[in-house]
């Protein structure tokens, strides 16, 4: 053997006994800044046909890594989060959906489809079944879906809640490289070793806490550098340095932003008795609901005509067309659903105006009622989320605002988001029988 080889023969055993001991050690003291990740990834599994699907019979607790919600996870024996083994006896309703209808920021029982179990429609006793999973766009929905529509054994109603994430981006997040869902579906499509590579590595990082230790640290890198230059641009747009992106708010300008960054932090909005507006608003002893929007959102008088948006991408169509196919197919009632869940979104709603942010919602429902499907869009209901009393922590209620409803920071429902969905999703069911 050459001196070259035996020298990288001695840097390979080397670095293999580095990585195993680095394997060990990792596996024997399993730190906490890691296990959120770790079960995260722990709780999933790789599907031929969606390519993430959840593991059956788990049962994790799930913390997240910066503290903004905890809750205990588990799935069933067909890997579908907190719902009961199929009865074939009693008609079964699905919630099909990402990560907001999989339920990230509750527990089992807080999930919204985990309340609508044993909801009552045509007379008859449903169960609810929640095959969301995160990170799902229009092709990963309609195979879950179809999957499900296979295994439950008396399917009749399929809640499909279309995300904002699967077809449509602001425009700002685009210009940064990000692509809605069913545009990486496609990407996807057109590259025949995609599937291949995807479980390679999928597979190592789920064995290996290590190499999914260095894919956590590299992702949660890219996302750092990426809020880091969001943050440096937002900055530079509001001190007049920069010129914004089509769609952003306009710049305050430099001595508004001095002066509101670092002298004097911008009033908070009260929602409630005794709370003082914006200038020219109800007096203090006034109760301030609606929430008047924040200066940055845009809020147009009224919504657009559906027929001035852009048609669906032909993914996102097909896709939707196999839906509306496979339930005639299996006999079961598909009813896409709009869930508004951004926080733009529900501001402009609440104040009776239309947010950009809800262009995907009137392309989706002319798409589907143009086809004979009905829809529930419950952007309406947005009037809902200012002034119900909720514990105050400190032994007594106060008003809600939006933002007791939305986890700030990762946009997935909270408790009373959650009870709030289910309430409103009962109320329109029982309309539909």
């Amino acid at each position: 053997m050459s001196a070259l080889r035996r020298r990288v023969a001695r840097f390979a055993l080397i670095f293999a006994l580095a990585f195993l001991g680095l394997e060990l050690l990792l596996r024997a003291f399993q730190p906490g800044a890691l296990q959120y990740f770790r079960n995260l990834k722990l709780l999933h599994v790789y599907h031929p046909e969606y390519l993430v699907g959840l593991e059956a019979n788990a049962d994790y607790y799930l913390r997240h890594n910066t503290g903004l919600w905890e809750g205990r996870f588990t799935t069933n024996s067909l890997g579908y989060r907190a719902s009961p083994e199929p009865d074939p006896a009693l008609p079964q309703l699905a919630c099909q959906g990402d990560s907001l209808v999989m339920g990230f920021g509750v527990s089992d029982d807080e999930t919204f489809c985990a309340q609508l179990n044993g909801v009552e429609l045509g007379g008859r006793r449903h169960q609810a079944i929640n095959l969301g999973v995160d990170a799902f766009g229009t092709e990963g929905n309609y195979y879950r879906l179809n999957e499900a529509a296979r295994r439950l054994p008396n399917l009749k109603v399929a809640l499909f809640f279309v995300s904002p994430n699967d077809f449509t981006l602001p425009q700002a997040l685009r210009d940064r490289g990000t692509l809605a869902d069913d545009e990486i579906s496609l990407l996807r499509e057109q590259d025949p070793r995609f599937r291949k590579f995807f479980q390679t590595q999928f597979e190592l990082t789920r064995y290996s806490i290590t190499l999914h230790t260095l894919s956590v640290a590299l992702q949660q890198t890219r996302i750092n550098v990426a809020l880091a230059r969001a943050d440096a641009a937002a900055a530079l747009v509001d001190a007049g340095w920069l010129a914004p992106a089509a769609g952003d708010p306009p710049p305050r300008g430099l001595v508004r932003y001095v002066r509101e960054a670092f002298f004097r932090p911008p009033p908070e909005q009260q929602c409630g008795p005794g709370a003082a507006g914006p200038a020219g608003a109800a007096p203090p002893s006034a109760f301030v609901c609606p929430l008047p929007p924040p200066a940055a959102f845009v809020c147009e008088p009224r919504e657009p005509a559906a027929a001035s948006l852009a048609p669906l991408p032909e993914l996102t169509a097909r896709y939707y067309e196999r839906m509306i196919a496979l339930s005639k197919q299996r006999n079961f009632r598909l009813v896409p659903v709009f869930l508004p869940v951004q926080t733009e979104e529900l501001y402009c709603e609440m104040n009776g105006r239309y947010s950009r942010f809800s262009d995907h919602i009137l392309r989706a429902k002319k798409f589907f009622e143009e086809r004979g499907v009905r829809t529930l869009d419950l952007r309406s209901y947005s009037r809902d989320l200012c002034g119900e009393p909720i514990p105050d922590g400190k032994g007594g209620v106060r008003p809600s605002r939006i933002e007791d409803y939305i986890i700030q920071g990762d946009g997935h429902l909270t408790q009373a988001g959650n009870n709030w969905a289910a309430r409103i999703l009962r109320s329109e069911l029982a309309k539909l029988y």
